[in-house]
């Protein structure tokens, strides 16, 4: 982050790259939990292969249930900075939420 925020100071000698907002604009850069959504997004992106690809349920359940407990998370770090960005994700969360139950009761189902 540091060397993102290092382009828009004043060019240092060496420097090949300079980010120009505008004249006269002053930036304010906000990370809302950001950490917390690419690990949840991470996570995300691991639930499909290994429920469709791996065909493992239990395996699924457990990166899902990892799923919405950084979902969870992420709510409550996007909440103490912007309480629409968190609102925003609830939809998310219910979703994840409702997947959980329905892997839970395919591995039940499927012994």
């Amino acid at each position: 982050m540091v060397e993102l925020l290092s382009y828009f100071e004043p060019v240092q000698p060496g420097q090949a790259v300079q980010a120009v907002p505008g004249p006269g604009v002053e930036l304010e850069v906000w990370i809302l939990g950001s950490s917390l959504f690419g690990a949840q997004l991470a996570v995300n992106a691991a639930w499909s292969p290994v429920f469709f690809g791996a065909h493992a349920v239990g395996a699924a359940l457990a990166v899902i249930a990892v799923l919405a407990v950084l979902v969870a998370a992420t709510i409550v770090a996007f909440r103490r900075v912007d309480r629409t960005a968190a609102a925003l994700l609830l939809p998310y969360l219910a979703w994840v939420l409702f997947a959980t139950v329905l892997n839970a009761a395919i591995l039940r189902l499927n012994p």
